[in-house]
């Protein structure tokens, strides 16, 4: 238990025979019987009970020491200067009055989830806001720059790319010093596997020194052996990262994979991240084009564009879409088309399925138009498969206005 100055004045007063009435009522066990034993006996009694007192006790230095700061003459301690809990208007002496690095996008003081499809472009984008953070430039939606320039950026190198980070960066004109690395200068290449609490606490130590305005961990599955689908060995991992974040307020950016259905690998440290962010190439005919998009528990910002070149990012309010498919999986014109064979072959009498199928072959064709074709005629009555004896019979059926 804490030994505020609100305990430790009562006792010093009880120890040294100060009358004691009243302010025994407010302390909790064990100080409330200490101090009543202590007021109970003589002066002369007195200092071989405290003694006693003391040697039983764990924490007898701290206790020693917070009795010597207290002068029990003097006025009672203000409690509200020493409160035990904090409220909401405590955190306006930290970061976090200031909640976003990126407005809308990243929030400061936590830590922040950015996913894709591997070599999409998540370390190229993350460039790209290290310049715009070291050099003073306003973000890629136009908002104003929330840090004054020469702001540094930490890279913690779980993929152990620092020599192809140092390549990239200097094709993004960014100086070498404003790209730091969670390792010491004898040791460039360590400092990358946060399982080794050395390199937690190393981290914990640069951010506190050097004020990074971002820390990224690129990639978090690399940069850990914990298993990312369990929840207790996500916690294990981050709890102390978020703790440094919080108590640094520079913003904490890992990078993730996605799946094939476009969800993070290890969904758990979506449940930890403040903003979950995704770079997305929906559009295999544009290359070089990205969409970026956000989901938080705040007012997330609209998706932007990205267009990827050498050395940097251009942004834009029109990202790219997935490309509109038919409905029904085909293009109409193959579809089209294998219902005019059959019509066609079927319109001087009936055939063998299989030597359709095969005709069909024969004209460079794939078995999916055909058979999509038979489908569709069959739904809207046009034909009619005999499947009673093999192979099967198909016979077109005509419509009432060719038999008038």
């Amino acid at each position: 238990m804490m030994i505020r100055p609100t305990i430790a004045r009562p006792l010093r007063r009880a120890l040294v025979g100060c009358s004691v009435n009243g302010e025994l009522d407010t302390l909790p066990e064990p100080w409330k019987t200490m101090a009543e034993h202590l007021a109970g006996l003589t002066e002369v009694a007195r200092p071989a009970a405290w003694k006693a007192m003391l040697a039983a006790r764990t924490d007898r230095d701290e206790l020693i020491a917070a009795m010597a700061n207290v002068d029990p003459q003097g006025p009672s301690p203000d409690p509200e200067t020493e409160r035990l809990t904090a409220h909401l208007g405590d955190l306006d002496g930290f970061q976090s009055t200031n909640r976003f690095l990126w407005p809308g996008w990243f929030v400061r003081g936590h830590f922040n989830l950015l996913s894709s499809d591997p070599k999409i472009g998540k370390t190229h984008l993350m460039l790209d806001l290290a310049h715009r953070l070291y050099f003073g430039r306003e973000w890629p939606d136009n908002q104003a720059a929330t840090l004054p320039s020469a702001t540094k950026t930490l890279w913690v190198c779980g993929d152990r790319h620092q020599d192809e980070l140092r390549e990239r960066a200097a094709a993004f004109g960014l100086p070498l010093e404003a790209l730091l690395l969670n390792a010491s200068p004898d040791e460039p290449y360590g400092g990358w596997n946060l399982d080794d609490p050395e390199n937690v606490d190393g981290l914990g130590a640069r951010v506190e020194a050097e004020k990074p305005g971002l820390v990224v961990i690129d990639t978090v599955w690399r940069a850990t052996r914990r298993k990312l689908s369990k929840e207790d060995e996500v916690n294990a991992l981050l709890n102390p990262l978020i703790t440094i974040a919080q108590q640094s307020g520079t913003t904490l950016v890992g990078l993730m994979h996605l799946s094939k259905d476009n969800e993070t690998l290890g969904r758990r440290l979506e449940g930890l991240a403040r903003a979950i962010l995704k770079l997305l190439k929906p559009d295999p005919s544009q290359p070089t084009r990205r969409r970026l998009e956000v989901v938080g528990n705040f007012k997330e910002a609209p998706p932007l564009g990205v267009t990827i070149r050498e050395g940097g990012c251009d942004y834009d309010f029109t990202p790219p879409q997935e490309p509109v498919t038919n409905s029904g999986g085909r293009p109409a014109v193959k579809l089209d088309k294998a219902i005019a064979f059959l019509q066609g072959e079927l319109a001087n009498g009936d055939q063998k399925g299989c030597d359709l199928i095969e005709k069909w072959l024969t004209l460079g064709e794939s078995k999916s138009p055909i058979f999509d074709a038979k489908k569709r005629m069959e739904a809207e009555g046009r034909l009619f498969v005999d499947d009673s004896k093999k192979p099967q019979i198909w016979h077109l059926v005509k419509q009432q206005s060719e038999t008038v």
